[in-house]
């Protein structure tokens, strides 16, 4: 039997390395690529990927230079949206959970009902004993 790895290099299950027979069913890179013992299984592919100078947005559709996109956190490749796209998503997801949270709350300030602007109203515990989590670890949560 022979395995085939992502470089399209085809090589036995087994093989002698070092005077001792190995089995290579689970790698990922061939032997050229990734040397036996070497722990370097993703370096090929993060520097191709990282080698690329120019990226486009998936939100602005502009192709902008790379070092306007975040690198994902394993460091392998970069975020779809570039920055300024980013900080737009984040702040637009933002304002929609809190319009959520106005809207089951009532939709209004509930001492003097004041329900013109979102960003004015605030949310606050009356009795601060029966505080349960911040508001600002809330939106972590891992639902």
């Amino acid at each position: 039997m022979s395995t085939k790895f992502r470089c399209s290099a085809i090589i036995p299950y087994w093989m002698e390395i070092d005077g001792k027979k190995r089995n290579l069913n689970g790698r990922k890179f061939c032997i050229e690529c990734s040397p036996f013992k070497s722990h370097n299984t993703s370096r090929t592919v993060r520097q191709d990927r990282l080698s690329v100078t120019e990226k486009k947005c998936t939100r602005c559709k502009k192709v902008k230079s790379v070092y306007e996109f975040y690198v994902k956190r394993k460091g392998i490749d970069y975020f779809h949206y570039c920055k300024l796209c980013s900080r737009d998503e984040i702040v637009e997801r933002q304002r929609k959970l809190k319009q959520a949270a106005i809207k089951y709350k009532g939709g209004k300030c509930q001492e003097c009902d004041y329900d013109r602007y979102a960003g004015a109203l605030v949310f606050h515990h009356r009795d601060p004993n029966c505080h349960a989590e911040e508001h600002g670890k809330m939106n972590r949560s891992s639902n």
